[in-house]
């Protein structure tokens, strides 16, 4: 890891709070036992200066690793601090009576020594873990001491620790590389995702704009060449010339609903008359866009296939639930046999709604007209 990395991954933020808790612990736990076990030819001045400066760079460590990571840095003089400690002990720890490796440098020193495979790499801990024991061996030397069978129990953790590190990065490594898969798969599969949105709306909008003209004028429903025809052939040309830049908005602005679906029953045909029930109420544009279309698709198959010449439009709001109805006294049909050919209600209705995050439903039967529920929580 880079020492001006600031990003870590989640091992090296682990690892960076598990060594400052293991040093700020031998602050707490070695720090009186060292004051207490202060006998000659241990210099108390000298000790308690130590045990003063250790307590400070403690705190200067956990500051620099909790800030920025286990840097060379902080790691390094962690293994600096340690090493004078180690060569110090004459002065500081009652080498004569004291068990071998009970002393409070010899738990700082092998705390320092199993840190390090967790705060680096082999490459980096190994040198500085054997460091660490050969001054910790050399102190008992400077002291006049037999060498200490502590250093070699050292070495023996260090290579401990310096395993489990390499099978833990291992696992972290092929953890990470699945998280990073799982989340490219991810990504593509919301590529996938906004593709097929953005065909099944093309596919909507050409239902609703140009096949709908198309079939109008081949079932003889209007005259060829007619002002109305030309209208209303330039308004879809316009709609296909937009579809490729048409997208989704991402805009919680609310508008008038109960405005936009009275614009949809003013644009009818003139041959069936609409009964309107608009509470007001508003709703971001994009939803309000969504229904309206849904609405105008609905009041187009009355117009067409209902043989009727009246249509209920509604809209109520009840808490946090915004319904529209659509209905007619027409000559219905039998809902659970729709074809599947009937593209319009499936995806220019159905579709949209469950895009919004609503629901519609239908109601109908032959000779009993026809009844569209759309509901969209808020």
């Amino acid at each position: 890891m880079s020492d001006q990395s600031v990003r870590r991954t989640p091992l090296e933020y682990t690892a960076a709070r598990i060594c400052v808790w293991l040093r700020a612990g031998e602050v707490v736990v070695c720090a009186p036992v060292a004051l207490m076990t202060a006998v000659a030819p241990v210099n108390q001045t000298r000790l308690i200066t130590a045990v003063v400066l250790f307590a400070g760079w403690v705190g200067c460590y956990s500051w620099l690793v909790l800030r920025r990571g286990l840097t060379t840095l902080a790691v390094g003089g962690d293994v600096a601090v340690t090493v004078l400690l180690c060569l110090a002990q004459k002065t500081l720890v009652p080498l004569q009576i004291v068990d071998d490796g009970s002393g409070w440098v010899s738990v700082v020193a092998s705390l320092c020594v199993v840190s390090l495979p967790v705060a680096r790499k082999p490459l980096f801990a190994v040198p500085a873990g054997l460091t660490v024991v050969a001054a910790f061996g050399a102190g008992f030397w400077l002291a006049g001491q037999p060498m200490s069978k502590h250093a070699t129990l050292m070495v023996f953790q260090l290579a401990a620790a310096v395993t489990v590190m390499i099978f833990v990065r291992r696992a972290a490594g092929h953890a990470d590389k699945a998280f990073a898969d799982m989340q490219t798969a991810e990504r593509q599969a919301a590529v996938e995702a906004a593709r097929r949105l953005d065909a099944r709306r093309q596919l909507r909008q050409v239902h609703d704009t140009a096949l709908t003209t198309l079939t109008l004028v081949s079932a003889g429903a209007v005259n060829a060449g007619t002002p109305s025809l030309v209208r209303q052939a330039s308004a879809d040309l316009s709609a296909m010339e937009e579809i490729s830049s048409a997208q989704h908005p991402d805009d919680w602005t609310e508008t008038r609903l109960d405005l936009a679906l009275r614009r949809v029953a003013a644009g009818v045909p003139a041959s069936l008359t609409t009964h309107v029930d608009l509470a007001a109420c508003a709703a971001p544009n994009w939803v309000c866009d969504e229904l309206a279309a849904a609405v105008a698709e609905l009041i187009r198959n009355v117009a067409q296939h209902a043989k009727t010449t009246e249509v209920w439009l509604r809209l109520a709001r009840q808490g946090a639930v915004v319904t529209v109805t659509v209905a007619d006294r027409g000559v219905g049909f039998d809902a659970q046999h729709v074809p599947a050919q009937r593209h319009g209600t499936r995806e220019s209705v159905s579709g949209r709604m469950r895009e919004i995050g609503g629901q519609a439903d239908l109601r109908s039967a032959p000779g009993q007209g026809t009844t569209w529920t759309l509901t969209w929580p808020q």
